[in-house]
């Protein structure tokens, strides 16, 4: 009970912070924006696009996003239609195989999302980017961001999946009830390895 209450005031206090952050950029903004007399002309000013044409510009730059934000619900999709199954036929009852489902596609695999969310996060970010510079034919400076990419990612998640398996047994003790220890912490020794999968 008190893990809830503090996962909300976690959450709060992120939310304040993010507030504080946003608040602090709107009005640096503000003060480094230069008054209406000090603008250029008019006749530098950007010219207006279609309706239609900023439409298909926006569903461009959307669907790398959808896609990539797709796949482990997809993932998550069929596990939910094939575990119990596949457990079941394996000779197990209902409720070890449920158990193990939870097991499996809850709680390991929440502690898996932690650093699958770190990656997700700058390869999302840096979408936009690559796209500019694959439609401008800019293939050095591409094969330079995507490379960077990868290193940054590996940088990020190997040491984090490293840290998973070797201390599966403690990360799943502490952080859940210790009646699925063992089962738990079996599994994310298991599953770790494939938040490399999911990050990439």
């Amino acid at each position: 009970m008190w893990l809830d209450t503090l996962s909300w005031a976690a959450a709060f206090v992120g939310a304040v912070g993010g507030l504080l952050v946003l608040a602090w950029f709107w009005h640096r903004h503000q003060t480094m924006t230069p008054s209406p007399s000090s603008s250029p002309p008019e006749s530098n000013a950007l010219p207006l696009q279609p309706l239609p044409q900023i439409y298909l510009e926006l569903i461009r730059y959307a669907v790398p996003f959808v896609l990539v934000s797709l796949a482990i619900p997809l993932y998550l999709l069929i596990d939910s239609m094939t575990i119990n199954a596949t457990l079941r036929a394996n000779g197990l009852s209902l409720a070890e195989a449920e158990n193990i489902f939870s097991v499996i596609n809850q709680t390991t695999h929440k502690i898996i999302m932690i650093p699958v969310s770190l990656a997700t996060a700058m390869g999302l970010t840096l979408i936009p980017t690559i796209t500019r510079l694959f439609t401008a034919k800019e293939t050095a400076q591409l094969q330079h961001t995507v490379n960077h990419t990868l290193q940054l990612l590996l940088f990020l998640t190997l040491p984090a999946v490293t840290a998973l398996t070797l201390l599966a047994q403690p990360i799943y003790g502490v952080l859940y009830a210790l009646q699925d220890w063992p089962l738990g912490s079996y599994y994310l020794l298991r599953y770790a390895p494939t938040a490399l999968l999911f990050a990439f």
